[in-house]
C-alpha cells in the first residue's frame, strides 16, 4: 500500500471556502490582469500543515504525516486520508468537503514511504555503502544513520531520490522534543525507513504507475515505487565485479574488526592470492628461508582461507539487500 510521509494537494478554489483574514494577500499584475493570491499566515501554521495557498483559480495545501501523532506510524494513505483532511477542515482555516478534496486534488509533490523492521539498522545502512561504485547515482552516507542516492541524469523528470535511515534518532532530534510526545515510540524502534521523494508529475506517473497526478490515482496505486528505485541503485552490471566484491568483502570485515585487524587480514590474503589460494604454495612460501617454526601462522592461514572461502560463498551483506528487497516488493 502507498504511505505519503507528505504530500502537496492542489485542487480548484472554488471546492472551499477561507477567511482572508487568517491569510497574507498579494496582488500581483499579469498582461494587465490582477492577480490575487493568499498565503496562510505563519502563525496559524501548525505541525504538519506547511502551506496553505490561495489564488483566483486553484488552491494547494502542503501537508505531512505529523499532523496526526495518533497517526503517524500509519501515514497517509487510502485508509487515513480522510482523517487528515478532517482534521484540517476542522481546523478552522479553510473549509471543503473532504469526500470532494479526495475526489478531485492532484499530488504536485510527494514523499513515499516504508518502514521496516530489523534486528540492527546500522548494519543495513552501512550494508547498502557499497552501492556507491554505482556510478549512477550521487551518495551521501551518515555512519550507522543514513544513507541517500539521487540518480545522475540531466532531465529534472527523472531525478530519483530516495533516503534509507534510522527514523528512531531523526524523532529524537531538539526539533521534534514537542511532537514525540503524543506519538508510541517503540512503533519506532529499530525503524529503517526508505523515503524517496517526487516533485514532477512525470515522475510520478513513471514510478507510481499511473495515468495523471490525481490523489485517488496516487493512493490506490499497487506499484511498489521504493522496490523499483533500490533495484536500480542495487544493479551491478555496470560495476567491475571484481572491484565490487572486493570493496564489498571489506565493508563485511569492518562490521567486526577494527582496521588494524583488517591491514593484518588483508595483508594475508594478499599472501594467499599470490598462492593461488593454495596452502601446500602457503606452506612452501613460510618454509623459505625460514628454519623457524611457522605452525602457528599456517594453521591461521588454513581458518583465513576457510573464512574467505565462506564470505565467497556467502555474504552477510547481499542478505542484506535482498531482505531489504523482499520487504518492499510485498510491502
Amino acid at each position: 500500500m502507498i504511505n505519503l510521509d507528505s504530500v502537496k494537494l492542489h485542487f480548484d478554489k472554488n471546492l472551499i471556502l477561507f477567511n482572508p483574514a487568517n491569510y497574507n494577500k498579494t496582488i500581483t499584475e499579469k498582461d494587465d490582469v490582477e492577480l490575487t493570491s493568499y498565503k496562510l499566515k505563519k502563525q496559524f501554521l501548525r505541525t504538519g500543515i506547511k502551506e496553505i495557498f490561495v489564488n483566483d483559480n486553484y488552491c494547494s495545501i502542503d501537508l505531512s504525516s505529523k499532523l496526526l501523532p495518533g497517526l503517524y506510524h500509519q501515514m497517509i494513505n487510502k485508509n487515513t486520508i480522510d482523517t487528515y483532511l478532517n482534521e484540517i477542515n476542522n481546523s478552522g482555516l479553510i473549509s471543503f468537503d473532504t469526500q470532494s478534496i479526495i475526489d478531485n486534488s492532484f499530488v504536485r509533490t510527494c514523499d513515499t514511504t516504508n518502514n521496516m523492521k530489523v534486528d540492527n539498522v546500522a548494519t543495513y545502512v552501512n550494508a547498502l555503502t557499497v552501492f556507491k561504485l554505482n556510478d549512477k547515482y550521487n551518495f551521501k552516507h551518515w555512519i550507522n544513520e543514513s544513507i541517500e542516492f539521487d540518480r545522475k541524469v540531466k532531465t529534472k523528470a527523472f531525478r530519483e531520490h530516495i533516503m534509507i535511515y534510522n527514523k528512531l534518532p531523526e524523532l529524537m532530534t531538539a526539533k521534534n522534543k514537542m511532537f514525540r510526545t503524543g506519538i508510541d515510540l517503540t512503533n519506532f524502534k529499530n525503524v529503517l525507513r526508505f523515503e524517496s521523494r517526487f516533485t514532477t508529475h512525470q515522475l510520478m506517473r513513471k514510478l507510481f504507475e499511473v495515468s495523471d497526478n490525481s490523489l485517488s490515482g496516487i493512493l490506490n496505486s499497487k506499484a511498489k515505487v521504493n522496490y523499483k528505485i533500490l533495484n536500480r541503485i542495487t544493479d551491478i552490471k555496470n560495476i567491475n565485479a571484481e572491484t565490487f566484491n572486493n570493496f564489498k568483502s571489506l565493508i563485511e570485515m569492518k562490521e567486526k574488526y577494527k582496521y588494524s585487524k583488517i591491514r593484518n587480514i588483508q595483508g594475508d590474503l594478499s599472501i594467499l592470492e599470490s598462492c593461488n589460494n593454495d596452502i601446500d604454495l602457503v606452506k612452501l612460501f613460510f618454509k623459505t628461508n625460514s628454519t623457524a617454526n611457522n605452525s602457528k601462522y599456517i594453521r591461521q592461514m588454513k581458518q583465513l582461507l576457510k573464512v574467505k572461502n565462506e564470505i565467497d560463498n556467502h555474504s552477510g551483506i547481499d542478505d542484506k539487500i535482498n531482505e531489504m528487497k523482499d520487504f518492499l516488493k510485498v510491502a
